[in-house]
Order: C-alpha cells, then sequence, then structure tokens
C-alpha cells in the first residue's frame, strides 16, 4: 500500500461544496462507522476548532504548508452560528409560543403573556 492509500495527516487548504474554505491539519477519522475528514482549524487565540466532514462535501483538497493553511485559516474562521441564523430562530419561536398561547387561551392573545395559566 502507497503513503497517498494509507490516508493523509498533514496541513491543507480545504473548499467545501459550500462555497467554504478553510485552513488546518487534516486527518481521518471513523465515527459511527463512517469515514470523516476532520480538521483542526487554528484560531487567531492559538487554540484549535474541529470540524469534521464527510467526503462527499469535499470539493478539493490542496495539501500544503502550516504557514499557508494557518493564513487561509486565519481569514475564514468558522463560526458557530450566523447572527441572522439566530433572528430567523428568534422570530420563529416567538411566532409559536404566540400561537401556542392562543390556542391555549381559548383564541384569546391577553396581552402575548408567556404562561396561559391554569386550565379550567
Amino acid at each position: 500500500m502507497s503513503e497517498q492509500d494509507q490516508g493523509c495527516s498533514q496541513w491543507c487548504i480545504v473548499e467545501l461544496m459550500g462555497h467554504r474554505r478553510l485552513g488546518g491539519f487534516v486527518s481521518e477519522a471513523e465515527i459511527a462507522g463512517a469515514r470523516l475528514l476532520r480538521i483542526e482549524i487554528p484560531t487567531p487565540d492559538g487554540a484549535f476548532v474541529t470540524q469534521f466532514y464527510g467526503p462527499q462535501s469535499i470539493y478539493c483538497l490542496t495539501p500544503t504548508t502550516e504557514d499557508s493553511a494557518r493564513a487561509v485559516a486565519l481569514r475564514n474562521q468558522p463560526e458557530p452560528m450566523h447572527p441572522w441564523e439566530v433572528r430567523l430562530l428568534e422570530s420563529r419561536c416567538l411566532s409559536y409560543l404566540r400561537t401556542w398561547m392562543m390556542i391555549s387561551n381559548g383564541g384569546a392573545d391577553h396581552g402575548n403573556r408567556v404562561s396561559p395559566g391554569p386550565r379550567s
């Protein structure tokens, strides 16, 4: 078996189908019986963020130097959630709560109180 067939554990630039570009130390991992690409992405404070990707989501994997991978990583830091996702989630939660309160109160809104109170 050649070195290339044994997998990779090296610094790379990873391009994903979702038009994301990440830099970090790449290796393979198996989770729940599935082979995944593990990327350790360096952060500006010297720590690392770990992310896992399925091979079908990888558009390009470019082996590179540690310096190059770190430079890409610093320009493309992963975010847990985007601000617009939080606003959308808040909006949906509030809408759900208002609907639930109206149903629980027999159709009356009662000033958008969170707790519908005891049922009779």
